[in-house]
């Protein structure tokens, strides 16, 4: 859905009710970009932030013995 959202702002963008005037140039519509990087990059960040925030927890049942896991609550 995030693909097709990003496909129709690159296409109809998000018209401004006033146009914005930055270094010389006024915008008067809001575009996205659909690229390589914003598809990727978004998958690219959860996976790795999944991966940093589960080793600690992973490490830890790693160091332990079954019947002491099993004792555990």
């Amino acid at each position: 859905m995030a693909a097709l959202a990003n496909y129709l702002l690159s296409r109809h963008g998000i018209p401004l009710p006033e146009p914005i005037p930055y270094g010389g140039v006024a915008f008067d519509q809001l575009l996205g970009k659909v690229s390589v990087q914003s598809l990727l990059l978004p998958v690219l960040v959860v996976w790795g932030t999944a991966v940093v925030v589960s080793l600690l927890p992973a490490l830890r049942a790693a160091r332990l013995k079954p019947v002491e896991a099993m004792r555990m609550h």
